[in-house]
């Protein structure tokens, strides 16, 4: 977001997603035209709102290329026995073994 001030009586400042801009023009007061239509009235000039625009888009650009903050990519975690995830393969073969007819428990 960037921050500009509506021109009138007392500068408020508000907030602006840059995408939503379309044009940016002085007449003499310098004009904002949105995507939804909407004709903000401002303090900054236009090459201040552009360098406010091209500073915001820098900074995103800059977050994005870099490195995440993880020792190392993506790794896969494995839950144990026991732990209310699914049992492991030998547990349930171990299960079945004791359960056929005819076999003991083995010792």
């Amino acid at each position: 977001m960037i921050r500009l001030h509506r021109l009138g009586h007392s500068p408020q400042p508000f907030h602006l997603n840059p995408d939503l801009v379309i044009t940016v023009e002085a007449n003499p007061d310098t004009v904002v035209t949105l995507t939804t239509g909407s004709r903000l009235l401002v303090m900054e000039t236009p090459e201040q709102v552009a360098d406010a625009v091209r500073g915001w888009r820098a900074s995103v650009l800059d977050a994005m290329a870099r490195v995440p903050r993880r020792s190392s990519g993506l790794a896969l975690v494995r839950g144990t026995a026991g732990d209310g995830g699914v049992p492991s393969l030998n547990a349930e073969v171990a299960r079945q073994e004791t359960e056929l007819p005819g076999r003991g428990p083995r010792s």
